[in-house]
């Protein structure tokens, strides 16, 4: 369950990254 919970906030973390990358 953890890994799972790990995997989705690394995932998210990724998505949050390339929006920064791209705008503002």
């Amino acid at each position: 369950m953890l890994q799972q919970i790990i995997s989705f906030f690394q995932g998210n973390l990724q998505v949050y990254t390339q929006i920064r990358t791209q705008g503002t």
